[in-house]
């Protein structure tokens, strides 16, 4: 009786271990599968449809996984942009080929029909002893139809604001001067202009404010370039358009046969390369009318490199009439001028991309 009790006793002792040990390894093996599931590929990318897409809160991803954001971005203008486009939508996610460097697995995500993310993701530690691997998120972002990019244009004295964020000097970079200003500014100090191009921005309307010296700048705004406008006194600023529109006119009109070189030579430095170039070139182009005006012209954008150097733009439509039919030619240019006593001479001119 007693061999049998004794038998019984280590009989449940070894049920009872046993029992536990596989108590503990379900538990274990549950947070094995857990963590697993958490890190393969299509769990992380739907929780960030189910967490950040249907929720509207698209900017977390900003710090949460890495989405290309401009900082000239307000929170509710990202979450605004994507919600127009998945309400009420269907969200999917397939596997992508198109990876970035660094990327072991991509996927998009499409609203409907409509591509609007890219997730990237990369493989973390070691493969595990059965061949399975954990996943993170490299990056992500929006698709191009989100983003705007922004060409700007200022003074480098200038203080900029994008959307009530101070430009960043990094972005700001100095324009190279052409031959011709270099030769006429000489070793005198000037004020450069700058350019920026703003990436990656999704507010439809951008908010740019400046000021100079305490001084509210004018912002002209052509689609997607902005020019933020230097400030010059206004009857300064009237006095080099009028010249520079007369001088390009002028031009114009001599190359059509319709004006004189003695006409245009009273308008440019007879020293500068643009002017020798005229006096000592065919008009070879010139095509036979009966008459010619100017129809749409704009001008504007002046700066002053320096007291005595300045630039300006000129557009204008040139038509020429010839047996009842017109003819159109597009000037568009940059008029680079310098003080001549109490007027001004062109030295240089310089066509306008776009």
């Amino acid at each position: 009786m007693l061999k049998n009790s004794l038998f019984y006793k280590i009989y449940f002792s070894v049920l009872a271990v046993f029992a536990v040990l596989l108590v503990v390894a379900l538990f274990l093996l549950g947070g094995w599968l857990k963590g697993y599931e958490a890190g393969q590929p299509a769990t992380i990318v739907n929780k960030i449809i189910e967490n950040n897409l249907k929720t509207g809160d698209v900017y977390a991803l900003k710090t949460g996984a890495n989405l290309a954001l401009s900082p000239y971005d307000a929170e509710d203008a990202v979450n605004a942009a994507v919600k127009s486009k998945v309400e009420g939508k269907e969200l999917s996610a397939s596997s992508s080929a198109k990876r970035p460097e660094g990327c072991d697995m991509a996927y998009v995500v499409k609203s409907g029909d409509e591509k609007i993310m890219q997730v990237y993701l990369r493989r973390v530690g070691k493969a595990s002893a059965i061949g399975t691997s954990k996943y993170e998120v490299m990056g992500c972002e929006l698709d191009k139809s989100f983003y705007t990019e922004i060409n700007l244009s200022m003074p480098e004295n200038a203080e900029i604001e994008i959307n009530g964020v101070p430009l960043d000097k990094n972005e700001r970079k100095d324009v190279e001067l052409t031959d011709s200003i270099k030769k006429e500014l000489g070793n005198k100090e000037y004020n450069s202009r700058q350019t920026a191009k703003l990436k990656n921005l999704i507010s439809a309307d951008v908010t740019v404010t400046a000021t100079q010296d305490g001084k509210k700048l004018e912002v002209v705004k052509n689609g997607n370039d902005i020019s933020v406008l230097q400030f010059v006194e206004e009857k300064e600023k009237a006095d080099i358009l009028k010249f520079a529109t007369d001088a390009s006119k002028t031009y114009a009109a001599y190359m059509q046969e319709d004006s004189s070189l003695g006409k245009v030579a009273a308008y440019f430095d007879k020293k500068c390369e643009f002017y020798e170039n005229i006096r000592t070139s065919l008009v070879m182009f010139a095509l036979d009318h009966e008459s010619y005006r100017f129809d749409d012209v704009k001008n504007g954008d002046v700066y002053k490199y320096s007291d005595d150097v300045y630039c300006c733009r000129v557009e204008f439509t040139q038509v020429l009439v010839r047996r009842g039919k017109e003819y159109k030619d597009h000037f568009k240019k940059n008029i680079f001028l310098k003080k001549s006593g109490k007027s001004y001479l062109v030295f240089d001119m310089q066509g306008i991309e776009g």
